[in-house]
């Protein structure tokens, strides 16, 4: 029997291309749902903030990224900014 990964994706995210990829993928499940923080929960343990490098860097320096009390250590980035 296959598990599926549930992916709970914020109801503001629902036309993004990231939710049509995930639905057509047969070991992923998705749900539409606002979600408090985050874009994406992935598998209830995961929480995933979708931004585009203009808006990560405008939440960074006005202090909306990173909620208080939050080392940032926990960050991580999928793609680098060029050099």
């Amino acid at each position: 029997m296959e598990t599926k990964t549930t992916v709970i994706a914020d109801d503001r995210e629902a036309c993004a291309d990231v939710v049509q990829h995930l639905a057509a993928r047969p070991d992923c499940e998705i749900l539409i749902r606002r979600l408090p923080l985050g874009d994406y929960q992935i598998g209830g343990r995961l929480l995933v903030e979708r931004k585009c490098w203009p808006d990560l860097i405008t939440s960074i320096v006005d202090g909306r990224f990173v909620p208080p009390g939050v080392p940032v250590g926990w960050l991580t980035f999928a793609h680098r900014p060029p050099a």
